[in-house]
């Protein structure tokens, strides 16, 4: 293995491994980028070749796609196989944990005159940009370009390469990004949509271990690589509707570009309405383009190379299935009536959900038997900042509905340790949520703006849960 010491690793897509004396040649599997494209897209640019077949590994977790006219004289598509094998025998150590999957693609060595397509299905909650390397021999390299398919619904992520040689794969977690896409839940026809989607810079540097020489790297104390972000990145996206009656909110807008910082977290809003009774599902594309630096560090700290390159990941996110429901019938509004025939509002105790490992989403179901229009007072966060979804998401015509909160509390706004930590998290756990529902602002008759009613819910902590009965109605005024 010490004509490896010199390797150059792709992190994620873009770190590139090569071995000594070698510099990456043509093909999709190790193509440097040497300048940062025009722009990202976010669909291919040239038609994909039909198939001639496809070759499942015998855990299902693995495939390969073979488009026609690629195939070696010789070889047949039912000569290939796919073989899931102990990454501990492998030269590539990830350094958070094991690998989540490799696998052996044979026959060994096998050159396509047209790349084929191997995809890995991993078991996910989150949709993450993984790390991806390859084995041939003594060399170690990585595609730069993939495609990441989430499917909320199965908790699985699908990992796209396209490769022009067969060789050994690995697939590791953690790298720059976490992409997310909140499932509306059920929905009220005529309603906007109560959902949104977001990407965070995870890290800016990465780094992955490689076994050169057993003894030179005195019990795992390799030379390793190192890959940074070195300016902002390109970030391009677009909702889609996979299915259902569910249409735009306004005119559909082209696909949006805007710079990612190293640091941040962006929030993406579409506006979706409910047409019609039904099941329906949403997705969010993300195309990201990297400026990124690499840097090979021997055992003793010496940085003896150093590059630059981009890396380009594309990004598939279902919401996962959501229903959407007949309205309500409309209640006409309490003006004239006497203060003893204003009935209070009905609320429901406050759900959290912990969807994210720095997000959480605070929401209450209201009904007003009068019909009156509800207001929503959202308090208690001891860090971080608020933000709510869909128009006048703090006041609810006809008084029926719900009112939603979503807290940030990653490390760019409240406390560093609470930054992608599993649940609960102790620095928010005694932290009380308080939401007051009110129907004050629909008071319109000269009896009535003497007194209006209040409901006071809370909630304890950031994790998933139902908090306690809401407070009984209290009137305010006289």
């Amino acid at each position: 293995m010490n004509n490896m010491r010199r390797a150059l690793i792709v992190w994620a897509a873009a770190l590139l491994l090569v071995a000594t004396g070698c510099r990456p040649g043509p093909g999709p599997a190790s193509e440097v980028a040497t300048k940062p494209p025009a722009g990202p897209t976010l669909a291919p640019t040239s038609t994909p070749l039909p198939l001639l077949g496809s070759v499942k590994s015998e855990d299902g977790a693995a495939r390969v796609d073979v488009p026609v006219g690629s195939l070696p004289a010789g070889l047949r598509v039912e000569d290939i196989k796919i073989a899931a094998v102990d990454s501990a025998s492998l030269p590539v150590k990830f350094p958070d944990g094991p690998a989540l999957a490799a696998y052996k693609l044979e026959p060994g060595g096998t050159k396509f005159t047209t790349p084929v397509t191997f995809s890995v299905t991993l078991p996910s909650q989150e949709a993450f940009l993984p790390t991806v390397a390859m084995i041939s021999g003594d060399e170690i390299s990585a595609v730069l370009e993939m495609d990441v398919a989430q499917d909320a619904e199965a908790a699985t992520l699908t990992v796209s390469t396209k490769l022009d040689h067969f060789s050994f794969m690995m697939y590791g977690k953690g790298s720059f990004y976490t992409i997310f896409l909140k499932n509306p839940g059920n929905s009220a026809v005529g309603r906007t949509l109560s959902t949104y989607g977001m990407i965070e810079t995870t890290s800016t540097d990465a780094e992955l271990k490689v076994e050169v020489d057993p003894v030179e790297s005195l019990g795992g104390n390799a030379d390793h690589y190192l890959l940074k972000l070195v300016g902002d990145s390109q970030a391009t996206y677009t909702f889609t509707v996979k299915r259902g009656p569910v249409a735009p909110s306004v005119n559909p807008a082209p696909p949006e570009t805007f710079a990612l910082r190293r640091t941040m977290t962006r929030y993406l809003n579409p506006s979706f309405t409910c047409v019609a009774p039904g099941a329906a599902e949403l997705e969010l594309h993300v195309t990201v383009v990297s400026p990124v630096e690499w840097q090979y560090v021997k055992l003793y700290g010496a940085v003896t190379e150093t590059g630059a390159q981009n890396q380009v990941v594309n990004f598939n996110l279902s919401s996962g299935r959501f229903q959407c429901v007949a309205a309500a019938p409309a209640v006409k509004p309490t003006t004239s009536i006497s203060p003893s025939q204003n009935r209070p509002p009905v609320v429901s105790p406050i759900q959290a959900e912990l969807a994210y490992p720095s997000l959480t989403t605070y929401s209450v179901v209201v009904s007003d038997p009068g019909g009156d229009v509800l207001t929503a007072l959202w308090e208690g966060r001891d860090c971080g900042k608020p933000q709510t979804f869909g128009p006048k998401n703090d006041r609810l015509e006809g008084g029926q509905g719900g009112f939603e909160m979503l807290w940030d509390h990653a490390v760019t706004f409240c406390h560093p340790v609470t930054f992608r930590t599993p649940e609960p998290l102790p620095e928010h756990a005694n932290t009380v949520i308080k939401v007051t529902i009110s129907d004050a602002s629909s008071v319109t008759d000269a009896a009535l703006k003497k007194f209006h009613w209040q409901v006071v819910c809370t909630y304890t902590g950031v994790a998933s849960g139902t908090g306690p009965a809401c407070s009984a109605p209290v009137k305010v005024g006289k």
